[in-house]
C-alpha cells in the first residue's frame, strides 16, 4: 500500500470532517474502538494548524505504529459507502433498496417493528449533553419519590 502524503491526509481529514458534521451517522457503521481510531489518528474535530497537524501525525505514528494503516483503511470504507450512497441518490429510483450495505442485517421479531441502535463515538465527552441527562435523571427521580 502507498505511503500516505500528508496533502493526501488533509484531504481525507477534511472528508471526515464533513461527515462528522453533517452525516455523522456514517460513524455509526464502524465499532466504537475503529472510529476512535480515526478521531485519534486523523483529528478531524481539532482546530490544529498545519504545522501542528504534521507534527502530531508525526508522533501519533511513532507511537502506534500501525494506527494510520488501520485508519486509512477505515477512512476507505466510509468513504466508499458515501460515494455508494450519493451514486443511489442520483440514480432514479426502481423501487428496490440498495444491496450493499455494511449495516447488520437484523431480524424483526414477529409482528414488532425493527429498531436498530448504533453509537456514535465522540473523540471528547460532551459535558452539555452529559449535564442534561443528569438533570433529565434528577428531574424523573424527584417524580418518581413525590409520587410515594
Amino acid at each position: 500500500m502507498p505511503r500516505l502524503t500528508f496533502n493526501e491526509y488533509l484531504i481525507q481529514r477534511v472528508f471526515l470532517k464533513l461527515a462528522w458534521e453533517e452525516f455523522d451517522q456514517l460513524y455509526s457503521l464502524l465499532p466504537t474502538n475503529q472510529q476512535w481510531d480515526l478521531h485519534r489518528y486523523y483529528q478531524p474535530l481539532s482546530d490544529h494548524t498545519t504545522d501542528e497537524l504534521k507534527g502530531y501525525r508525526a508522533y501519533i505514528t511513532r507511537l502506534e505504529p500501525s494506527l494510520p494503516a488501520r485508519a486509512g483503511r477505515l477512512h476507505a470504507q466510509l468513504h466508499r459507502v458515501y460515494e455508494q450512497a450519493i451514486e443511489a441518490l442520483e440514480q432514479p429510483r426502481a423501487g428496490r433498496r440498495p444491496t450493499s450495505s455494511k449495516a447488520p442485517r437484523t431480524r424483526a421479531l414477529a409482528g414488532r417493528p425493527r429498531i436498530t441502535v448504533r453509537a456514535i463515538a465522540r473523540p471528547e465527552p460532551d459535558l452539555h449533553k452529559f449535564s442534561q441527562a443528569l438533570i433529565a435523571l434528577a428531574e424523573q427521580m424527584a417524580r418518581e419519590e413525590k409520587s410515594r
